[in-house]
């Protein structure tokens, strides 16, 4: 039978965090903030530049959120931007170990 979960156990206890992805987002969301981005705008703005992404899929509890993702529309990442993501996500290609 398993065991109950105990609220006081910090969540990687349950499932042991890795510092690649987490590191990882943080220079992703850094470089949306050096190019003045909210982090969706950036996330978003990276699917549009790609055409293997079918569909995005967003949602909001907030009218300002749909403004931040809506605002990706505008966005035009340069190669270079795009580049760096890619070296970024090579670093953590596995990211799930």
């Amino acid at each position: 039978m398993p065991r109950p979960l105990d609220p006081q156990r910090r969540p990687s206890e349950f499932c042991p965090i890795r510092i690649e992805p987490v590191a990882a987002t943080e220079r992703i969301a850094k470089l949306a903030a050096e190019l003045e981005l909210a982090p969706v705008t950036f996330a978003v703005a990276w699917t549009l530049a790609h055409d293997f992404v079918a569909s995005t899929i967003i949602g909001a509890t907030r009218v300002e959120q749909l403004d931040e993702t809506l605002r990706a529309s505008e966005v035009k990442l340069k190669p270079e931007v795009l580049a760096k993501v890619d070296e970024i996500s090579r670093e953590i290609l596995y990211p799930m170990g």
